[in-house]
């Protein structure tokens, strides 16, 4: 057998070297470089960067799993640490993986001496997925999903955490929830300093959830009074005078012995800053013009999109005294396991119990870089729920692709992906005033003229002008011809329409385009001259 065909694997090259002779002189070494070339279907290779600290390890969170009690579950992984995940593994506790679409020994992830993850499929049945792609073996970075069986992992670089560092929610808020070690940091430091009156600054990006912290500050001080929420930037000039009222009485006074949460001083004009430093230092406000004073005792805690300490805008003595115990906040994508936790309570918030995730929602969910971080989150969250579908589980929506512009879908996520949708047949009368579902369901809308006219436009679209889209000034003057309307005025109506003839059957079928309204080039559409 030829010496190349013996030591070269699939996908590789040899190259010879050099020849040389060993110590027999019956006795030849050959020295060749093995080069190697990734198959692309059977191999993802994923950059992790160049923190190879040894001191850093890897949180392997169940992301999704047919029993939303299960999901949050982690396994650490140390550097030289193995795990072998397959249908008898008890990682994220008994019965956990009795999944029939795994094999019985699946996937294994292990982590070298540098800290680095490796994720190797063991020849199981249906496959490993990592980030939407099938692998025999892929390095996985901070933030990827691997997909086996019906479930899903999200893996996560994270620092060794000492005892005191564990996860916790003891609580029992759900704006407190989180799963990374990263919140759960931020959680601890607000309950040491909860029961002392010292001034807190928390920091971090808009909708990264610094009010949470605060709130349970204020939960955990044993305060009497309320939970008062001060807007720095609606502020002028005139601050003192304003926060003090026109007849003496503070418009604080409701924050009495209570908390006052001063949202945003990066935004607050100097007379502001003036204002509530006396507060700081002598619990009191005083007016520039009278020099009336109002005495108020409050504990004070103040929040910032940045470390105000490193930016100009704040004056330092205030500074100084507001900053007493700082909390950075870290945005959600350098926490994203915390994104597998708050998804769960959004959804229970709004949908109630027993109501899942569908996995590729799930997916593009963790994918996203969430720049508007909880907030977003918690957003488009609602906006599932809303358009859901299904009683019992909470689907993707036609907008989605619009929001999650840097999650698009997978071609799969794992064995449990869905196939590609077949192609629908409707039937839709030519004046929009009739329609039939693929599944035999008609919808009569002659007693609804406006859901007539608007269907009818998108139909005469679909068949007079193939590919045109229909801005919200083109579907209003079909829909209500004998109005005038000027600008943006009557959009509204619009899109409460079209959500209604979403609802009644079309969902799959009326579509939004960056280009307006149209519907889908790819569904089958048979049109009825009535």
């Amino acid at each position: 057998m030829p010496l190349q065909q013996i030591l070269t694997p699939p996908k590789c090259t040899v190259s010879p070297l050099f020849l040389g002779r060993g110590e027999s002189a019956s006795t030849i070494v050959v020295f060749v470089i093995v080069t190697s070339f990734p198959d692309t279907e059977r191999t993802a290779s994923f950059d992790a960067g160049s923190d190879t600290d040894p001191n850093l390890e890897w949180s392997i969170v169940l992301a999704h799993h047919r029993d939303p009690e299960r999901v949050g579950r982690s396994v650490r992984l140390a550097p030289g640490d193995s795990l072998e995940l397959g249908r008898a593994s008890e990682a994220f506790g008994l019965s956990s993986m009795n999944d029939e679409h795994l094999s019985r020994k699946h996937l294994r992830l292990t982590v070298d001496a540098r800290g680095n993850l490796q994720a190797v499929d063991d020849d199981s049945r249906n496959g490993s997925y990592l980030n939407g792609a099938r692998i025999a073996m892929g390095r996985v970075s901070s933030g990827d999903v691997i997909g086996i069986g019906r479930l899903l992992l999200l893996a996560e670089r994270v620092a060794r955490c000492t005892p005191d560092e564990e996860v916790i929610d003891d609580d029992g808020h759900d704006d407190d929830a989180g799963a990374s070690q990263a919140w759960t940091r931020c959680v601890r430091a607000a309950d040491r300093v909860a029961q002392r009156n010292t001034p807190v600054l928390v920091w971090g990006p808009t909708g990264a959830g610094k009010d949470r912290l605060a709130r349970r500050i204020h939960r955990r001080s044993g305060c009497r009074g309320e939970f008062v929420v001060l807007r720095c930037g609606s502020f002028g000039e005139n601050a003192a005078s304003v926060l003090l009222g026109e007849d003496g009485r503070s418009e604080l006074e409701a924050a009495r012995d209570g908390t006052l949460y001063l949202d945003g001083i990066d935004d607050a004009p100097e007379a502001l800053q003036a204002a509530l430093l006396e507060l700081l230092e002598h619990g009191r406000l005083r007016r520039p013009d009278t020099g009336r004073t109002a005495q108020l005792t409050v504990r004070f805690i103040a929040s910032a999109r940045e470390d105000p300490r490193a930016v100009a805008g704040v004056r330092q003595d205030f500074l100084h005294r507001i900053s007493g115990w700082v909390v950075p906040v870290p945005a959600l994508r350098k926490r994203r396991s915390d994104v597998v936790r708050l998804m769960n309570v959004f959804a229970r918030r709004y949908a109630g119990e027993g109501v899942g995730l569908h996995p590729e929602l799930v997916f593009r969910l963790l994918r996203h870089p969430w720049p508007g971080n909880v907030r977003e989150l918690e957003a488009v969250i609602e906006r599932a729920v809303v358009e859901r579908r299904e009683e019992s589980l909470i689907t993707e929506f036609p907008e989605l692709d619009d929001i999650l512009v840097d999650a698009r879908e997978p071609a799969a996520i794992s064995t449990m992906s869905r196939a590609p949708r077949a192609r629908q047949a409707w039937v839709v009368a030519a004046s929009g005033r009739w329609f039939v579902t693929p599944e035999g369901e008609k919808q009569h809308l002659e007693r609804r003229k406006i859901l007539a006219r608007l269907l009818g436009a998108l139909v005469a679209a679909r068949r007079d002008r193939p590919g045109e889209r229909l801005t919200v000034a083109d579907l209003l003057a079909a829909a209500w011809p004998e109005d005038r309307f000027v600008g943006t005025a009557g959009a509204n109506r619009v899109y409460v329409a079209l959500a209604t003839l979403r609802k009644l059957g079309l969902r799959d079928v009326v579509v939004r385009t960056d280009g307006g309204y149209v519907i889908d080039p790819d569904a089958r559409v048979q049109i009825i001259e009535d």
